[in-house]
C-alpha cells in the first residue's frame, strides 16, 4: 500500500501542476516553469538522498550501481527528452486539446510494455480496475476530440506541398496525432525502464536525481544551439511568477513521489493511479482556480468511473 500512497500523491501533484500551468499561462512567463521543475527536482531528490541515505544494501556491487544509474539515464531521456519534446511538437501541429488526449494513453502503453518486458502479472481484480479506468479515459477522449477538430483547434503553421488548405490541415493533424502517440508510448516506456533500474539500484531518491540531471543536461546542450533555450536559462527566476513556481514545485514533488511509487508497486498500478491527474487537474482548474469551464456530465461520469477503477486497483495491491 506504500506504493499506492505515493502513486496517489504523484497524481495529486501532477494534477495540481496542470491546473497551475493553465492559471499561469494567462500571464505566461518564459517556459511556464518547465525548466524550474527540473531544477527543483534535482534539489529535492538530492536533499532526500543525502538525508535518508542509500536505500540499497552496502554489498551492492559497483557494476550494479553504474548499470542502475545508466538505466535511470535512459528513463530520463524517454520521459524528459523524447516524451516531452514530442508532446510539444504534437501541440504545435494538432492543437492543445487534441494533443492532451494522448497523455491518457500512457497507462495503457505502460501496462502493455511492463507485461512484455518485465513479465508483470496482474491480479483479476486489478485487471478489472484497469479496464474500468481506461474506459473512463476513453469516455473523455471521445468527448473532447470532436470539439478539437470542429473548433479549428489545430492550425497549420505552413502549407504542405500543393495539397490545399483542407488536405494540408488534415495532414498536420495526423502528424500531430502520430507524435502524440509516440510521446505517450515514450512516457509509458519510461515507467518500465525506471522499474528495471530499481532492480539494480533500488534507490528512488537517487533515481529521481539522475533523471532530473539528465533533463538538465539536455537543456544545457540544447541551449548551445537554440536561442529559446538560452533565454529560458537567463529568465529562470526572472520569469517565474507565483503560479509558475507552484506548477514547478508540484511537478517536482510528483516526479519524486513517482519513483518511490515504482519502488513499491507494479508499473501498471502506478500508471493507472497516475491517470487520475487528468480529473484532478480538471476539477482544480474549474472549481478552485476557475481557469476552465465546469466539467460536463460526461466528464463527471468518467471521473466517477475512474475512481471506482482505481479503487479496485488499490484494493488488490
Amino acid at each position: 500500500m506504500i506504493g499506492v500512497g505515493f502513486a496517489f500523491l504523484a497524481a495529486l501533484c501532477f494534477g495540481t501542476a496542470s491546473a497551475a500551468i493553465a492559471k499561469g499561462s494567462k500571464v505566461k512567463r518564459g517556459d511556464n516553469g518547465a525548466l524550474l521543475s527540473i531544477v527543483l527536482t534535482c534539489l529535492l531528490s538530492g536533499v532526500l538522498w543525502l538525508v535518508i541515505g542509500p536505500s540499497y544494501e552496502q554489498g551492492l556491487c559497483t557494476e550494479g550501481l553504474w548499470l542502475g544509474i545508466a538505466i535511470f539515464v535512459v528513463g530520463g531521456v524517454l520521459a524528459t527528452v523524447i516524451g516531452r519534446t514530442m508532446m510539444f511538437k504534437s501541440v504545435a501541429l494538432a492543437g492543445a486539446i487534441n494533443a492532451s488526449l494522448f497523455r491518457r494513453l500512457i497507462p495503457l502503453f505502460a501496462a502493455l510494455i511492463a507485461f512484455a518486458v518485465l513479465g508483470e502479472t496482474i491480479a483479476g481484480l486489478a485487471i478489472a480496475g484497469m479496464v474500468i479506468t481506461v474506459a473512463s479515459l476513453m469516455i473523455v477522449l471521445f468527448d473532447r476530440s470532436p470539439q478539437a477538430v470542429a473548433s479549428g483547434e489545430f492550425k497549420l503553421r505552413q502549407p504542405v506541398g500543393d495539397l490545399g488548405p483542407i488536405s494540408s490541415a488534415y495532414s498536420s493533424l495526423r502528424l500531430g496525432q502520430m507524435l502524440g502517440t509516440t510521446s505517450a508510448a515514450s512516457y509509458g516506456a519510461s515507467y518500465v525502464v525506471r522499474k528495471m533500474a530499481m532492480r539494480h539500484l533500488p534507490d528512488p531518491a537517487l533515481g529521481a536525481f539522475v533523471g532530473a540531471v539528465t533533463g538538465l543536461v539536455w537543456h544545457l546542450a540544447a541551449a548551445l544551439f537554440n536561442k529559446r533555450y538560452r533565454q529560458t536559462f537567463r529568465g529562470l527566476f526572472r520569469d517565474t511568477g507565483r503560479w509558475q513556481f507552484i506548477a514547478a514545485a508540484s511537478m517536482s514533488l510528483g516526479q519524486t513521489s513517482q519513483f518511490f511509487a515504482l519502488q513499491n508497486a507494479g508499473v501498471a498500478v502506478v500508471a493507472v493511479i497516475g491517470s487520475l491527474e487528468v480529473f484532478i487537474g480538471a476539477y482544480l482548474a474549474a472549481y478552485v482556480l476557475r481557469t476552465e469551464a465546469k466539467p460536463n456530465m460526461r466528464i463527471i461520469i468518467a471521473s466517477i468511473v475512474a475512481t471506482i477503477g482505481v479503487a479496485l486497483v488499490a484494493i488488490s495491491s
